[in-house]
């Protein structure tokens, strides 16, 4: 199959309720596009643990223990593949009090 530079399919966020996707644990590309998934389309307000805050298109207001929850793994993996994902430039990451900022690169 030919995937072309800039081609593309739409993923209708509600891919997320659907069966297929409850399988636990994630594999690391469901994992990928799960924060895909996650991210901000376009900046706006959001509570976060009882604070607003701004969440700008491409970021993830998240913690390694919801990720953890989220993709059936242990905190250690997860930590682990957003340090590779950021290695490879495809995020970066910013730990905050209440929780972690990751940034997806592919999306802006």
């Amino acid at each position: 199959m030919a995937r072309g530079k800039g081609s593309y399919i739409k993923l209708d966020r509600g891919i997320c309720d659907n069966w297929v996707w409850e399988s636990k644990p994630f594999s690391p590309g469901q994992a990928w596009v799960d924060l895909l998934l996650m991210a901000a389309w376009k900046t706006e307000p959001r509570n976060w643990k009882g604070t607003f805050i701004t969440q700008h298109r491409g970021e993830v207001f998240t913690s390694i223990v919801a990720l953890a929850d989220r993709w059936g793994w242990n905190r250690k993996k997860v930590r682990r593949f957003l340090t590779i994902l950021e290695s490879d430039k495809m995020c970066t990451l910013n730990d905050l009090p209440k929780g972690t900022l990751v940034t997806l690169s592919l999306i802006h």
